[in-house]
């Protein structure tokens, strides 16, 4: 029998980007529809896929209410595709859940506790499993980005220091904090700017259980190669416009100088991303020089 929506705005959506996701999709909605904190809603977006996708997803809407799901006219890239499904999105708080992934049952009842709780917190995450194609567990993975400082610039070289995987972008976020910022842009890596930008709107709690699932497996996007990753973030740039490096660190910039913190506060983090940036300056030069060669052979 269908779930019934709530008559009420739902307090978290959790947006599913997706392209070509049929193998994995029923998965990731059956560990969602399996949460233990049920007021939410589901929005699927689909970024014109071409294998079952569409079918599984209306398959999903007509089993349960709480499921919407939208197409895509065309392959948008993966970043603008997860702002699409947050522009869809009009509940307080927000979740983005790859369609590769599981979360346990408990996942946003735990996330949702602490933003109740902690009002000067605008992100909750847990700790990762990594698991393989089929599910198994390859290993356990702490993000270590539980950054409760008051200045916002501890938290924001905190975060900047520890980021890897990034899985905590997976976390529930405040929806109004979220569109405050740049959000995910169409270059290589533009999770890790993101992440890093929402420090400085406010707390990051991780949540000290192993409730994401991350799927590792050969069609992930980590798994891809230079030129197919810049094609899976936006399919109309070729390879060698992506100046990953410096593009971050413009938008790493953009982002302090928005920020709603006091100027002593912005002052430090342009020095450390100076610093940085003097640091890594041979990657910088390195990403030049292969792009220039790129574009040479073209």
């Amino acid at each position: 029998m269908p779930v019934l929506p709530s008559p009420k705005t739902p307090v978290v959506t959790v947006g599913v980007p997706v392209y070509n996701g049929e193998r994995y999709l029923p998965a990731c909605l059956d560990s969602l529809l399996a949460q233990t904190f049920t007021d939410f809603t589901i929005i699927i977006s689909d970024n014109a896929s071409t294998d079952r996708t569409s079918e599984i997803a209306a398959d999903y809407c007509r089993r349960d209410a709480r499921v919407r799901y939208y197409r895509n006219p065309t392959n948008i890239g993966c970043p603008r595709n997860f702002g699409r499904v947050f522009d869809l999105a009009s509940t307080p708080y927000f979740r983005w859940a790859s369609a590769d992934d599981q979360s346990a049952p408990e996942f946003l009842e735990r996330c949702i506790e602490v933003l109740d709780r902690q009002p000067d917190v605008v992100q909750a995450y847990p700790r990762t499993l990594l698991i393989d194609g089929d599910g198994h567990v390859l290993r356990r993975y702490e993000d270590k980005m539980h950054a409760v400082g008051e200045r916002p610039s501890d938290r924001y070289i905190g975060v900047t220091e520890s980021i890897a995987f990034c899985n905590a972008l997976y976390g529930v976020m405040r929806a109004d904090v979220l569109r405050r910022t740049a959000m995910l842009g169409n270059y290589l890596g533009s999770d890790i700017p993101l992440q890093a930008e929402l420090t400085l709107y406010g707390k990051i709690w991780e949540v000290p259980d192993y409730l994401l699932l991350r799927r590792m497996h050969q069609q992930a996007s980590s798994a891809m190669s230079h030129e197919e990753r810049a094609k899976h973030y936006d399919p109309s740039l070729a390879p060698w416009t992506t100046y990953s490096y410096w593009r971050h660190l413009w938008e790493r910039s953009r982002a302090v100088y928005r920020a709603p913190i006091g100027r002593s506060e912005k002052a430090r983090l342009m020095r450390f991303l100076a610093r940085t940036s003097i640091m890594n300056r041979n990657r910088f030069a390195t990403e030049l020089w292969t792009n220039a060669r790129r574009l040479l052979r073209a």
